[in-house]
């Protein structure tokens, strides 16, 4: 998962100079993210699981006093940090990929509406 999120912040910091970005690159750097969401959404997977085997055995322990105890107990465990920044990083991938998509739709607009002989 490190080098999937490395790999995020680097198309991050090649899209703050959107300017210089044409769309075949676009294109690629989309595919690029929807290959990573595909890793992302697996891990994602695993981590809801984990955590919700913790949040289990946290009902069952005696010293719970109710539900809501065992609940907040259960968020407060590593692997509840663990899922909800893997979920983070879902959604981000997810931002990443709408966003060039609409940049690349919108490139295409113009390049359509625009004459040719102003090319």
């Amino acid at each position: 998962m490190e080098e999937v999120v490395q790999r995020i912040n680097q198309t991050i910091e090649r899209l703050k100079n959107a300017d210089n970005l044409f769309p075949p690159e676009a294109s690629r750097l989309r595919i690029e993210l929807v290959s990573m969401l595909a890793i992302i959404n697996v891990e994602v997977a695993i981590a809801e699981a984990n955590f919700k085997k913790i949040r289990l055995a946290c009902r069952g322990m005696e010293s719970m006093k109710s539900a809501i105890d065992a609940k907040i107990y259960a968020e407060a465990q590593p692997e509840a940090k663990n899922w909800l920044e893997k979920k983070a990083w879902q959604q981000t991938t997810l931002e990443l990929i709408r966003s060039l998509r609409d940049f690349t739709r919108t490139l295409e607009q113009e390049r359509l509406l625009t004459p040719k002989g102003e090319l």
